[in-house]
Formats: structure tokens, C-alpha cells, sequence
């Protein structure tokens, strides 16, 4: 948890907050979920090159999450659960499982959680 503080600190996720931001230019499914899987190749080499564990860091969704959710925060994307909604219903790549279904769902997780956080007092 630390190492992503310190690179959330310094702002080292700018390249995957602006691959994210992307997501709302796009109208197909599939390119939206190739900008989604593009984002998490993004916070990957990102602290490949700046955490001390470089590339031998193994995610876990413990340290995944809080990045993730800082990307997507950072990101502001005015529509993102309509996005969400639009890849869900209309992406046939997520019948099958596999990696890009774990991104989608950690997208889902994280705008669940910045929604569930917002309307607390």
C-alpha cells in the first residue's frame, strides 16, 4: 500500500488518467474495453519503473483497487455509469471471462465504491 501512495503522490498515473479519460470518446464496446485494458497497462508500468519492486511487483487487488480507483477519480469522467452500463450489455468479450472481465469488474468495483464514498455526510 505504501508504494501506491508514493506514486499517486507524485502524480506518476498522469498516462493512465489520460488513457482512461479516453473512454468517453469512444462509441464502440470493444474499443472501450481495449482503452480499459490499455489503462491497467498504463498503472502497471507505472510502478514497474517508479516502485522499489520494480518489475518484480505482483498485483494483487489489494494494491490494485486503490490505484485504480485513484485513476478513475483523477479521470473525471462525467458519464462513467453509463459507460459501464454500455460496455456491460453490448461487450461480448466479457461471456467468456478471463483478464479483461477482471478489469471490467474492477471498474465496476471502483465506481460502485466513488459513488457509495460521495454520499456519505
Amino acid at each position: 500500500m505504501p508504494m501506491i501512495r508514493a506514486t499517486a503522490r507524485k502524480k506518476f498515473y498522469k498516462s493512465a488518467i489520460h488513457t482512461l479519460q479516453r473512454l468517453s470518446c469512444e462509441f464502440n464496446p470493444s474499443a472501450k474495453l481495449a482503452i480499459l485494458a490499455e489503462t491497467f497497462s498504463e498503472i502497471s508500468a507505472c510502478v514497474t519503473r517508479f516502485a522499489e519492486a520494480g518489475e518484480k511487483h505482483v498485483w494483487t487487488t489489494d494494491d490494485l483497487l486503490p490505484a485504480f480507483m485513484y485513476v478513475t477519480v483523477r479521470a473525471q469522467l462525467q458519464h462513467l455509469g453509463a459507460e459501464i452500463r454500455l460496455i456491460g450489455d453490448f461487450a461480448p468479450q466479457l461471456r467468456g471471462g478471463g483478464q479483461i472481465e477482471l478489469m471490467f469488474t474492477t471498474l465496476k468495483a471502483s465506481y460502485m465504491q466513488i459513488c457509495k464514498e460521495k454520499s456519505l455526510p
